[in-house]
């Protein structure tokens, strides 16, 4: 038996649920799009490719359609490898440069019924287009994020929603001690 669509009735619920805010977006790698050589890839493909060559991967080891945990997992299979060489190289990526505003998380920043995102990526690109989105690019999205080094950052209780918007990284954000996951 076949699922029914997603119905008019449906969006109109979830509107609602929005517009009282009771919505939590999940961003994850699929809304990092970037511009790449006249077409499009997502920040962690562009990851996964400069990891190849910092780290000196043979290419021929991974499926055509590779990915970071393809790279990562590669890798680690030599034990002659140090884990925190992914740490290193990732943030020396990440922090090399600075990065556009993917388009997709210019568009969800600028809905302004969301005020809390769970985000399971390691960079700060969401907290980055809600900057952008809501105060002209000044530092003022609240940015928690997992560690298993130090203190446990949690989400704000709902007493908190007159806040900033806030960025809770699930897995962890781009740091020198390298406490998130690849």
């Amino acid at each position: 038996m076949q699922k029914p669509s997603f119905t008019e009735r449906h969006w109109r619920n979830l509107l609602a649920d929005i517009e009282a805010r009771q919505v939590i977006p999940v961003v994850g790698r699929e809304l990092l799009v970037l511009p790449d050589n006249g077409g499009e890839t997502t920040l962690y493909e562009l990851l996964a490719r400069e990891l190849l060559t910092r780290l000196s991967i043979d290419k021929d080891r991974l499926p055509p359609d590779y990915d970071l945990l393809d790279v990562t997992s590669l890798y680690l299979q030599d034990p002659a490898n140090e884990p925190e060489d992914l740490h290193h190289e990732v943030r020396a990526i990440l922090t090399s440069r600075s990065w556009p505003t993917p388009e997709p998380l210019k568009k969800l920043a600028a809905i302004t019924h969301f005020d809390l995102f769970v985000s399971v990526t390691v960079d700060s690109l969401l907290e980055q287009a809600l900057n952008e989105a809501r105060f002209g690019g000044a530092n003022s999205t609240r940015s928690l994020a997992y560690s298993e080094k130090s203190q446990l950052q949690d989400i704000p209780p709902d007493g908190d929603a007159a806040g900033p918007p806030t960025v809770f990284q699930l897995f962890g954000k781009l740091n020198a001690t390298g406490d998130y996951a690849i």
